[in-house]
């Protein structure tokens, strides 16, 4: 009886041991179901922050970018400003050339269409001497 008395007790001791094994293996499995929680949230928040951090960064970006393109287009602008007065002041000047080519031409030609009118004894010619560089004498 006593052997039987002793392998009962034997046996609840590891009936106890098996139990608090069991139990120890739930609370430690709850443990790290509650650190796995804590960790899946600060990852989640981690995340979080760092979309929020690169969604401000690339509003920053995009407002550079967008007062970088204002900056050109406003060069571009005034270069296109200076290059049209260039181009204005560039035909003038060549319209101010040609008047005065003009003038002196019809200056001349009126000097040797009168020359030649009132100076010429033959009357056949029109042409001055100074244009064609020679006289029949």
């Amino acid at each position: 009886m006593l052997e039987s008395s002793e392998r009962k007790s034997r046996q609840e001791r590891r009936d106890k041991e098996r139990l608090e094994t069991i139990t120890d293996a739930y609370k430690e499995a709850e443990r790290l179901r509650r650190e796995a929680a804590a960790i899946e949230a600060v990852v989640k928040e981690k995340e979080r922050v760092i979309a929020e951090e690169e969604e401000k960064e690339s509003d920053r970006l995009r407002k550079i970018a967008e007062e970088e393109a204002k900056e050109h287009l406003e060069r571009l602008q005034v270069i296109e400003e200076q290059e049209n007065e260039r181009t204005k002041r560039r035909k003038v000047a060549e319209i101010e050339d040609q008047t005065e080519f003009e003038r002196l031409w019809r200056l001349k030609y009126t000097e040797l269409y009168a020359s030649n009118i009132l100076g010429n004894d033959l009357g056949n010619s029109f042409l001055d001497e100074s244009i064609v560089g020679h006289t029949d004498q």
